[in-house]
């Protein structure tokens, strides 16, 4: 449906005027992470998040150019999970409890909506696509930690499985969020923070997530051979032994 070039420029006061509809990835992740067998938990968090998520990103200022108003691009992304969605509301239409079938499909709408915002704006000024990949950054960074933090303090040191308490973190998300945020600090040149979350992703026991490693480091290698191997790659060479080293205690 149009490409990024159908999009007039925004200039530079949408940065400041899209703060809130980015941030509105806060509630958005805060939901996604908050289940369990507690009700209370599920309105507030769940509910509550996803309310707040369509409040903030209902402020995104987007300026299309007339003549293509109706040329919105869709990232295939976008298109992939929106066909997702309309898959759920089917089946939910056939199951025993179809309103969580529908809630679900809700949640995952929710997430087509944000890939739309970011997708319709990110590319039409680099300081924008910046701010989204530190924004996501931040946003996760801090929810990861907090929670992971809170789990040490009310229930006790133990570096086993590493999961979050508050909201409810499983050990595998945390593997997948530590490897995620591992790459980005690496890529960034801030090689102790990516090496803290290289630690965190070990420690949380994610196998699926050194597999992930694994096959990221082969890509890289292949990548890199033509340009010749940059220190970046010698500290991947040293993380990922590490990392085996770990699993194999494991």
């Amino acid at each position: 449906m149009g490409n990024f070039n159908d999009i007039s420029p925004l200039n530079e006061s949408y940065t400041s005027g899209n703060m809130v509809a980015y941030y509105s990835l806060i509630p958005l992740v805060i939901a996604s992470f908050s289940y369990g067998n507690n009700d209370v938990y599920q309105y507030i968090f769940r509910i509550g998040g996803i309310s707040l998520f369509f409040v903030m990103l209902s402020t995104a200022k987007i300026s299309l150019n007339r003549r293509y108003l109706l040329k919105v691009y869709i990232s295939p992304v976008a298109w992939v999970i929106l066909y997702y969605v309309v898959i759920s509301v089917y089946s939910a239409s056939l199951a025993v409890n179809p309103l969580l079938g529908y809630w679900k499909s809700f949640e995952v709408l929710c997430v087509f909506f944000y890939i739309l915002f970011i997708a319709n704006i990110r590319q039409t000024n680099k300081i924008n696509d910046i701010l989204y990949i530190d924004v996501f950054k931040n946003v996760t960074m801090i929810i990861l930690l907090t929670s992971i933090l809170l789990k040490f303090i009310i229930t006790g040191v133990s570096i086993d499985k590493i999961s979050g308490y508050f909201p409810i973190i499983n050990p595998n998300t945390v593997g997948t969020l530590s490897l995620i945020l591992s790459i980005i600090y690496f890529y960034k040149k801030s090689f102790l923070l990516g090496a803290l979350f290289f630690l965190i992703m070990i420690l949380s026991g994610s196998k699926t997530n050194i597999v992930a490693l694994m096959l990221i480091f082969i890509i890289f290698l292949f990548h890199y051979k033509k340009y010749g191997y940059s220190k970046w790659i010698t500290r991947l060479t040293i993380l990922t032994i590490f990392g085996l080293i770990m699993v194999f205690i494991y």
